[in-house]
């Protein structure tokens, strides 16, 4: 996992010799980069870049909440994330 920084270093992720996220996937960009895998099988179940500075707090919300046990979330962030954290945000990734 490699976290990334303004518009140099784009973030990316991958496991078990598998990129899960990533600027050639066209699937990263500012904020959060959160990847969704089943903890059993290690499949990819969904990702999702939330912009921290213009996008909506909410949404990023709602891709959390409902997690079920035995989900493993990977995040990296591009940028700092803390801009739009609210209580819940912050208890969720604190």
């Amino acid at each position: 996992m490699v976290s990334g920084a303004v518009n140099i270093i784009e973030p990316k992720m991958s496991l078990e010799d598998r990129m899960l996220m990533s600027s050639v996937k066209d699937s990263v960009g500012c904020g959060l980069n959160i990847a969704l895998v089943n903890g059993v099988s290690c499949e990819l179940i969904e990702t999702r870049a939330s912009d921290m500075w213009a996008g909506d707090i909410n949404d990023l919300l709602n891709f959390i909440r409902p997690l079920h046990e035995g989900t493993l979330v990977f995040v990296a962030s591009c940028n700092n994330p803390v801009t739009k954290m609210n209580e819940e945000t912050r208890n969720v990734f604190f």
